[in-house]
Order: structure tokens, then C-alpha cells, then sequence
């Protein structure tokens, strides 16, 4: 006496049902396969997340593999459908982290570079039981030592941090990218200082160069003059006031102007 069918003799398999897709074009046919696929993008997702992506939406990049799997599988294939939508469905997820999970712009050759050096890291972690050098891993991948070089920085680039990640001496991130460079400060007081100097006396402009922008001594001043150290202090001294002069010169103009 024969045995009566089960539920899941009685229930079509997916390459079927994509069977009959192909031969009707029914896409209620094609959407109940990816929809019974399901568990299947939750899985790569688990197995593949990483970063801050919400897992919601690396299960719909995941779905959309399986989607374009079932528009693509041919029953002819003789391959299990759930094969098939796996590695659809796993590149799709990995091109989306290529694409798109990038703090910065990396070129395309380091992204696909970086799984082969994690992979070629293991290899050679476990042969020579110690961490491989980059010349190590650039030798057994068979590419240049500075393009692995680059890809492992390339890791770095992944993903942006906080700028309210705290750092060393408990500031933020933004904190220390927010404040300006005191060097700024110093380009202007130099762009002024040379605009002022420009107006005395080339000797007096000489000397005060000398002695500010070179961090010449006096006496190296006298040196190169062919003056005594007295000398130089006494033209600093009238550069000085000259230069005070021209600054309260200047002063008083741009005040009239601000009230013009």
C-alpha cells in the first residue's frame, strides 16, 4: 500500500514554481519564491553584516539579490535554486558595502583587494603560527607590496568616526577638528607685518626682518651689517617707533572708514 503524500511532496519546490514562471511571466509566481526566500537573506545578512548599517536594510539588499536570482534562474541549470539565489544574494550584499558603506572614496581594485588580504592573512597567520608581514601577503597574492599596503589602510576608511568619539585627553573628535590652527593666526600677523614693514625705510625694514621673521641675535644682525651690536640696537629702537607710528597711521584710517 503506498504512503500517503506529505505536505511537502504536496508543495511545489521553487525550481517548479520558477518553471512556471518562465513559461506564464506570472510575477505572483516569481514574488511568492523570493517572499519563501526570506530566511535565506536573513542568514547572509547575519553572516555578512558589518558596520552600522541597519540590518533591516542589508536584509532588503539581500532580497533583492534572491529577486534578481529568481528573474534570472534557468530550471535547465539543473542547480538547486537556493544555491543559486545564495551567491546572487551574497555578491549583492558585498557590492553594496563596496558601493556605498565607504567613509571615503577608495578605488575599486583596493575594495576587492582588502578580502583578499584579510583571506591571505589567515592562510599565512596559520602556516607560519605569527602575524605575516606585508611583503609575506604581497608574495603569496602574487601583487606589489604597496597595493597591499594600501588596502590594509584602505580598512581604516571603511567607516567615519564620531565627532563625539572622546579621544586621549577627553576631548571629542570635534573638538579637536573645530579648533583653528594657531598657524592661521600667525599667517595674518605675517601678511600684516610685511605689509607695514614695506612701508618704512629699507634699512629699518632690513633690521626688523632680520631680527623677527629670521630670529636673527643683535650681534649676528652687527655681523652681517658691519655695524657694532650698539649700532643695530639703536636702528631697532627708531624701527620700533617707526613701525609704531605706521600702525596707528593705519589704525586711524580704518576707524574712519567703519564710520563712513
Amino acid at each position: 500500500m503506498p504512503e500517503p503524500e506529505t505536505d511537502q511532496q504536496l508543495t511545489p519546490s521553487a525550481e517548479s514554481k520558477l518553471a512556471e514562471y518562465v513559461r506564464t511571466g506570472d510575477r505572483r509566481i516569481r514574488n511568492e519564491v523570493v517572499d519563501e526566500h526570506h530566511w535565506l537573506a536573513v542568514s547572509i545578512v547575519r553572516r555578512l553584516r558589518q558596520g552600522s548599517v541597519p540590518f533591516e536594510d542589508l536584509v532588503q539588499v539581500a532580497m533583492l539579490g534572491i529577486l534578481k536570482a529568481a528573474e534570472r534562474f534557468d530550471p535547465s541549470f539543473g542547480v538547486a535554486f537556493k544555491s543559486y539565489a545564495a551567491v546572487t544574494a551574497r555578491g549583492e550584499v558585498r557590492r553594496h558595502f563596496r558601493d556605498s558603506g565607504w567613509a571615503v572614496h577608495v578605488p575599486r581594485r583596493l575594495q576587492d583587494l582588502r578580502y583578499e588580504v584579510r583571506a591571505a592573512t589567515d592562510v599565512l597567520t596559520d602556516r607560519l603560527h605569527r602575524s605575516p608581514t606585508a611583503a609575506e601577503v604581497a608574495e603569496y597574492l602574487y601583487v606589489d607590496v604597496d597595493l597591499v599596503i594600501d588596502a590594509l589602510c584602505a580598512d581604516s576608511n571603511y567607516r567615519s568616526r564620531s565627532l563625539d568619539e572622546r579621544i586621549g585627553d577627553n576631548r571629542t573628535i570635534g573638538e579637536v577638528v573645530g579648533n583653528e590652527d594657531p598657524s592661521y593666526d600667525l599667517c595674518d600677523s605675517s601678511d600684516a607685518f610685511d605689509t607695514m614693514v614695506d612701508r618704512l625705510p629699507e634699512r629699518f625694514a632690513q633690521i626688523l626682518r632680520m631680527r623677527y621673521l629670521e630670529g636673527r641675535k643683535q650681534r649676528e644682525i652687527a655681523a652681517e651689517l658691519g655695524v657694532s651690536q650698539v649700532h643695530v640696537s639703536r636702528l631697532l629702537e627708531q624701527a620700533h617707533r617707526r613701525l609704531r607710528l605706521a600702525l596707528e597711521a593705519a589704525d586711524g584710517r580704518d576707524q574712519v572708514s567703519a564710520s563712513a
